[in-house]
């Protein structure tokens, strides 16, 4: 069964040109298009794509993104923009639900892979590898966070065993249970068992949660 892709894309010309390319590299991923915000919703709400590829626009586009989750809440929304302006507004993009950021300019091979493993995992969560990068450079620069935050990291880390810390560390990036079964050499029920433990330790409800506690507490520059 092919994929449902919904895109809303104010720019004429990625509203004309992306979905072609995506077509055209991935037989088994479908595009419609909306080209302004009041026609992306009724779109969705009608079609129900599977999948909806939006730009992010800090007023009208997450405005729009809040009210395709309340009308379709299963939907997975992935965000297509120019620029992200801080690490704090993806943190709470993960922490509401969203399923992925990417840059405008990514290459469409990445995209197919960001559309193909949201479709995959209900809980995935996709970053750009540029954003991805740009995360590790401000998490290393947390060198100087007090001795109290390298202690409460040190007892966090202490709490989990060393193979929950490789499945915790394959999860942030962006691996699912099947790809860190395989990775791991370990079975998909094991993996779910482990996962289990570490929201328990964590408090997280979700693996969307534990990615943005250990992104915003710099746990995920230690594992």
């Amino acid at each position: 069964m092919k994929t449902k892709v919904l895109l809303i894309e104010t720019d004429p010309a990625i509203a004309l040109g992306l979905p072609e390319l995506i077509e055209r590299s991935h037989s088994e991923i479908t595009v419609d298009v909306a080209t302004n915000y009041q026609d992306g919703l009724s779109q969705a709400v009608n079609s129900k794509p599977d999948l909806v590829l939006m730009d992010l626009n800090q007023g009208e586009g997450l405005s729009l993104a809040e009210k395709i989750k309340q009308a379709i809440p299963n939907i997975k929304i992935l965000f297509l923009s120019a620029t992200l302006n801080s690490q704090k507004d993806l943190i709470s993009l993960i922490a509401d639900g969203y399923n992925g950021f990417c840059l405008k300019g990514i290459e469409v091979d990445e995209l197919i892979d960001a559309i193909k493993a949201t479709q995959k995992d209900t809980d995935s969560i996709y970053l750009d590898s540029r954003i991805l990068s740009d995360l590790r450079k401000q998490v290393s620069r947390l060198k100087n966070i007090t001795e109290e935050s390298n202690e409460e990291i040190a007892k966090i880390l202490n709490e989990f065993t060393k193979r929950q810390r490789d499945v915790l560390k394959l999860l942030i990036q962006g691996k699912d249970e099947v790809e860190i079964s395989k990775l791991l050499g370990i079975t998909y029920y094991t993996v779910r068992s482990h996962l289990s433990a570490i929201r328990n330790k964590l408090v997280a409800g979700s693996k969307s949660e534990v990615i943005a506690k250990c992104w915003s507490t710099g746990l995920a520059y230690e594992l």
